[in-house]
């Protein structure tokens, strides 16, 4: 989107039910870096993050798989 988002309520779940909350504002066309923490917990077998509007709407998900888990190896996703 071309206008700035409010990040207020918007959160990160995972597969089993990890929730991590997001704060602040993104710029119009900007993206956002995020690192999960102890709430939001990724597990080596394969899991799943969806982002989560305010409203309780699914934005977007990404997923990964146990044979993608590698040691020493990140897995970063983008669009």
């Amino acid at each position: 989107t071309a206008a700035p988002i409010d990040l207020a309520g918007w959160r990160l779940v995972d597969q089993s039910g990890g929730r991590m909350a997001l704060t602040g504002d993104v710029a119009g066309g900007a993206t956002l870096q995020v690192t999960a923490g102890r709430s939001i917990p990724l597990g080596n077998r394969g899991d799943s993050l969806l982002l989560v509007d305010a409203a309780g709407a699914t934005i977007d998900q990404v997923a990964y798989s146990a044979d993608q888990v590698r040691p020493g190896r990140t897995i970063a996703f983008g669009r």
